[in-house]
């Protein structure tokens, strides 16, 4: 009977703290917990620093995950995917086969990407305390009045990886290994790239979720380097698919290290 009291006594703690939340914040990876925050306002730093206690850990791969930032991503995976299929059709269309099969390797890697995805601000408590222009400020207020529950933050702390992804109009994407001091162009050497292939420029998404564009025509080469964690896509070749192809980049940007 003392038992069954006990156990009544828990259950309705944790319900009460529930209820008065503003954020639910659920740590997974190298650390775990669940911690009920009543906060209507935090800054990033103050998450990192309740999941992690100070820990040295990797950080440039760790992700924060949010309503909001789920709903953004839906929103940007589905806009692309009806963006490329249109092209594809486009193609299909004309009787361009192998830039309808290029169009359709992008389709096909969009689709695969989650719908689920991460802020793009640091993490590294570090990094936050030296520049603090970047420890963001969340609010939940608004967050619980349109849907009666506290926000769902998720905070992923993943061991660092040995390798880097390669993907885009090259006919071998995939995973590999990570050789340290290789500038992005040296992975490219064994790489044949499609059709409507960009020959001049990449894309280097760093595993904290930085986007920029590396040359590496024998023109305008310029040695650039992913770390580990990161991804290195080739784009769509031509002006008019810049916007496409940087829209391709953030949504890679936003997927949750794994």
């Amino acid at each position: 009977m003392r038992k069954l009291l006990v156990v009544g006594m828990l259950l309705c703690a944790v319900w009460s703290q529930a209820s008065r939340a503003e954020i639910f914040l659920k740590v997974t990876g190298q650390e775990s917990g669940q911690y009920w925050l009543s906060q209507s306002k935090v800054r990033v730093s103050q998450l990192v620093l309740k999941a992690t206690h100070g820990k040295e850990l990797w950080y440039r791969g760790a992700s924060l995950q949010t309503d909001l930032s789920d709903a953004d991503t839906r929103a940007l995976k589905q806009k692309l995917e009806q963006e490329l299929s249109g092209l594809y059709e486009k193609y299909l269309k004309d009787d361009d086969d192998a830039e309808a099969a290029s169009i359709k390797v992008l389709l096909d890697e969009v689709r695969r990407l989650s719908p689920q995805g991460r802020l793009l601000t640091p993490l590294d408590p570090d990094l936050l305390r030296l520049q603090p222009q970047h420890d963001l400020l969340l609010k939940t207020t608004k967050f619980r009045e349109t849907s009666g529950r506290a926000e769902h933050i998720e905070l992923y702390l993943p061991k660092q990886p040995d390798t880097i992804k390669l993907m885009g109009l090259i006919n071998k994407p995939g995973a590999v290994t990570f050789v340290p001091a290789q500038p992005v162009s040296g992975y490219l050497n064994e790489m044949e790239r499609l059709k409507l292939a960009s020959h001049n420029q990449v894309y280097l998404i760093q595993p904290d979720g930085e986007i920029s564009q590396a040359p590496v025509a024998y023109w305008n080469h310029l040695k650039r380097y992913l770390a580990p964690g990161g991804t290195l896509f080739v784009p769509l070749a031509g002006s008019d698919y810049q916007q496409l192809n940087y829209q391709i980049a953030t949504l890679v940007a936003r997927q949750i290290r794994t």
